[in-house]
């Protein structure tokens, strides 16, 4: 077994990075790889594969183009669910990795991609983001050039549950596919209207 944190990894220059919660024991606990050698990986680099950004559809003997995969908790947890002082006490190294992936300048567009609640609030935390409610594939730009997106989790209870079916689980990996091409851009799952009266003699 890895028996040490597992870090962020993947491609040299990612425009796509791709959160979850915390090392499985079967998976990165054994293999020191976020989402590899367990249920949700296959799930995952299932979809990663046939959209282009992962060389094979086994998660162990796949790399990674143009992404990165990290978890908000770096080690494996007690009873493989961490506490919220233990996602709060890893947010710190999780801010590193953000802050190494997100653009300083203006520059190509990056993608994020949140799987679960927990790394939909622990992004919304760090990035300070007005609060926002977690559902599955909410479709957000956060900053200049940056987006957010959001899905269920890959688990095994969320897969075999119907909670998270391929065809859902695509759809938000196509989204992220058209802001990554060129002059990208796709309408957000949320938006606001501002109305206001207008008063005009010309138009009494």
């Amino acid at each position: 077994h890895w028996c040490a944190p597992v870090p962020c990894w993947g491609a040299l220059r990612p425009r796509f990075m791709i959160i979850g919660l915390a090392p499985g024991l079967a998976g990165a606990g054994r293999t020191g790889k976020g989402f590899v050698g367990d249920a949700s990986g296959a799930f995952l680099f299932e979809s990663l594969y046939r959209h282009g950004f992962a060389t094979d559809r086994s998660s162990e003997q796949a790399r990674l183009r143009g992404a990165v995969i990290t978890n908000i908790v770096k080690c494996v947890p007690p009873g493989n669910r961490p506490l919220s002082r233990e996602k709060r006490n890893c947010e710190k190294f999780l801010a590193r990795e953000l802050e190494s992936f997100l653009p300083n300048h203006r520059t190509k567009n990056r993608v994020i991609l949140c799987l679960g609640r927990d790394a939909h609030e622990s992004l919304h935390r760090l990035l300070e983001l007005p609060a926002m409610p977690f559902a599955h594939d909410l479709r957000l730009q956060v900053r200049e050039n940056v987006f957010m997106l959001t899905s269920f989790h890959p688990s095994r209870l969320n897969v075999n549950t119907g909670r998270l079916t391929r065809g859902m689980f695509d759809s938000v990996i196509a989204a992220r596919e058209a802001w990554l091409k060129p002059g990208g851009a796709m309408f957000p799952s949320q938006a606001c209207l501002r109305m206001a009266p207008l008063s005009s003699a010309v138009y009494a």
